[in-house]
């Protein structure tokens, strides 16, 4: 989506994923690195010894989207002092960055319609949708393996704060 906006305002913007930024990029070229947290910790430092990331991270924007205080905001915090620049879509974010002495940018996220669901014909009349957000632990897995048959029908609604099934009213 990112990509997308730039190409809109008329950029040339190229997508990479798993690859490790350009070493000495033209001064006009901006690489941009979507959720450090993750690229850093997950990727680059898994590929390079940290003094090469941290040589290769000079080169990039960070594009940060983590509430400040949190183990992952923490994370993009080692790496912010190597980036070429740091921003983030929330502009609470940005001021946590800048009361740390980082240059930092608010990226507002706005629509584009690459966001819009694709028109499908309309699904078969069912009573309940179902989603659940959350960890899948063992205990979890095992109590949505055995009911696996009964999913489909969706006739009733999971309660998961008492962990047991409620029937419609």
């Amino acid at each position: 989506m990112i990509a997308a906006g730039f190409r809109e305002l008329g950029c040339t913007a190229q997508l990479h994923l798993d690859q490790p930024p350009a070493e000495d990029p033209p001064e006009e070229k901006l690489q941009i690195v979507v959720t450090p947290h993750e690229y850093h910790n997950l990727y680059l430092s898994e590929q390079l010894c940290q003094k090469r990331a941290r040589s290769l991270t000079s080169s990039v924007l960070l594009l940060c989207t983590e509430q400040p205080e949190t183990g992952w905001f923490q994370s993009n915090l080692q790496w912010a002092g190597y980036a070429r620049g740091v921003a983030d879509i929330n502009a609470l974010g940005v001021l946590a960055y800048r009361a740390r002495g980082f240059r930092s940018h608010h990226l507002h996220l706005g629509y584009h319609p690459m966001l819009a669901a694709p028109r499908k014909k309309p699904q078969a009349e069912r009573k309940y949708d179902l989603t659940f957000l959350g960890s899948l632990t063992p205990r979890r897995e095992k109590f949505l393996a055995r009911r696996a048959d009964f999913f489909p029908s969706a006739s009733v609604i999971l309660d998961w704060c008492r962990w047991g099934l409620q029937k419609p009213k």
